[in-house]
């Protein structure tokens, strides 16, 4: 298979698996993929969502469960460093100087902070 193959299949199947996760009541969330000259196997996610129709991830749900233990502020909470805006969107507790996980508003690249940076950020 070539990059041009799998990127074709890869919409396609978002495409059946969006209809088919609105059909159930839970939320599609692609994943990543590997591919050689024979075959292609792409990671496919379900997930529940809250009341606003937000899909909570494990490191959302690491996050919150974190958050006053250590002081953090609220999920989703917009904080600026170096000029950019970043979103907080998770926690990945198996880093210990950087758990925090924070998405550039601009164009959602995801970056680590330390936690005492995110707290002195936002307070």
């Amino acid at each position: 298979m070539n990059r041009t193959k799998v990127k074709a299949l890869h919409d396609k199947l978002n495409e059946v698996m969006e209809q088919f996760a609105s059909d159930n009541g839970v939320a599609y969330v692609p994943g990543s993929g590997s591919f050689d000259e024979a075959e292609v196997t792409f990671k496919v996610t379900f997930a529940e969502t809250d009341e606003n129709g937000l899909v909570m991830s494990r490191e959302m749900r690491d996050y919150e469960q974190v958050q006053e233990v250590y002081g953090l502020p609220p999920l989703l909470t917009v904080f600026k460093q170096g000029g950019d805006e970043f979103r907080i969107v998770g926690w990945k507790s198996r880093s210990r100087k950087y758990p925090v996980i924070a998405e550039r508003v601009s164009d959602g690249t995801r970056f680590k902070f330390p936690k005492d940076t995110v707290v002195r950020k936002c307070a």
